[in-house]
């Protein structure tokens, strides 16, 4: 099987939930040495590093042929740039001039992959799998810029789902969403939970100390790991730890791990204003190999948000023996269990009364701690990848049968 996979959106230097997903996906995919084939399509000015980001080894070969760069891997692996930019290439979509990508490479593949939503040209016919991470642009439109509103708009995605022979989710309340906001059959929806990543694990690495001191980490901290925006409910957060503080006489510090997202004028003044009481902390964004001494250093991992498809770093920060707090909505409840504290996320007197039960509480912290490893030890990439790669498996089969009635 020859199977197409859209890497488009890790041209971006800063990689997301998205970027991070498709990267440990794909190295297990690569890891489980099948005889399939892989084609990994991406655009833009600039080509992403793959040989960086799925430990590949050196190339076979590179070739041009017009405006595709073709490079060869051992192992059935092979990587296609077309270099054009993005925004001249989405322009070219959206008036219909373009392409199929996968007319880029012979012969033509069985699959399409798509892990997250992105533009494609309607002449695409190549059977499709797409992965749905959460419908937050959705329900919650508010949450997202403008801009933000805009691209996803332009993805068509009611058209792109319904061409889809498959839809990958990873949790049920999301499938729930999907069915119930796109009317699409339950049947042709598969729910696949992401993994955790091996590094993520309670014992100290020999780089956690070096770690900490890059970023000059307080001693003790609770700790928000995401991107600053909205839906991730800050706002509520500060005010229930800076309550906590007052009340208690706990001076445990607040550091946030993230990028700036939409609308955080407000947030950014909070932090301002805490960073010079000396409580809290902005790193910005830090690289995935660092965030396990952050998560095994943290006294607790907050994650309130108002609304996930997953939610990574609740599981992330388990696996790394560090208890959690985390919303009582969405897919939360569902990925945690037991192994967290669960909380009203649109009340922050909720999350100061569950700061102030675990962090007085050797205790039940030990039972979350305990817990939360077990729970972590459901969810590894080698099962994700296996699990996809027989939805992948299924899905050509399918095509076959049908060409062939």
């Amino acid at each position: 099987m020859r199977i197409f996979v859209d890497i488009r959106h890790l041209s971006h230097p800063a990689q997301s939930g998205v970027g991070e997903y498709t990267v440990q996906l794909l190295r297990a995919l690569f890891a489980l040495n099948t005889d399939h084939e892989w084609i990994l399509f991406s655009s833009g000015v600039s080509r992403p590093p793959c040989e960086r980001l799925f430990s590949l080894p050196l190339p076979l070969t590179k070739e041009w042929v017009s405006r595709f760069e073709r490079i060869v891997y051992p192992g059935g692996i092979q990587h296609v740039h077309l270099a054009e930019p993005n925004k001249i290439l989405k322009l070219k979509i959206g008036l219909g001039l373009g392409l199929p990508f996968t007319s880029s490479v012979h012969p033509k593949p069985d699959l399409l992959f798509l892990p997250n939503l992105n533009v494609l040209p309607r002449t695409e016919k190549t059977p499709k799998v797409l992965m749905i991470h959460d419908l937050s642009w959705n329900i919650f439109p508010s949450f997202y810029s403008p801009r933000m509103r805009m691209w996803h708009s332009s993805t068509r995605p009611r058209e792109l789902v319904s061409s889809c022979t498959r839809i990958l989710t990873p949790s049920q309340a999301t499938k729930r969403d999907l069915v119930e906001r796109f009317a699409v059959l339950p049947e042709t929806v598969e729910v696949i939970a992401h993994g955790i990543a091996k590094n993520f694990q309670p014992i100290p690495d020999a780089y956690d100390k070096e770690v900490c001191e890059r970023y000059a980490l307080p001693k003790r901290y609770v700790l928000f790991l995401g991107t600053l925006e909205p839906r991730k409910n800050l706002r509520a957060t500060y005010e229930a730890i800076k309550r906590y503080r007052k009340k208690t006489g706990d001076l445990i510090s607040f550091v946030l791990v993230g990028g700036w997202g939409w609308q955080t004028n407000f947030l950014r003044f909070k932090i301002a204003q805490g960073q010079q009481e000396g409580w809290v902390r902005h790193v910005g964004y830090v690289p995935p190999e660092h965030r396990a001494a952050l998560y095994r250093q943290a006294e607790v991992t907050i994650w309130p948000s108002l609304y996930e498809g997953f939610g990574l770093p609740v599981l992330e920060s388990m696996a790394c023996g560090t208890p959690v707090i985390t919303s009582a909505n969405s897919s939360l409840p569902e990925m945690s269990g037991s192994a967290a504290l669960l909380v009203d996320p649109y009340n922050s007197q909720d999350i100061e009364l569950a700061l102030m039960e675990l962090l007085s509480s050797p205790a039940l912290r030990q039972t979350l701690i305990q817990e939360g490893l077990l729970r972590a030890q459901m969810y590894t990439w080698e099962q994700t990848a296996k699990k996809t790669l027989e939805v992948f498996e299924k899905s050509v089969s399918k095509k076959f049968l049908i060409s062939n009635s």
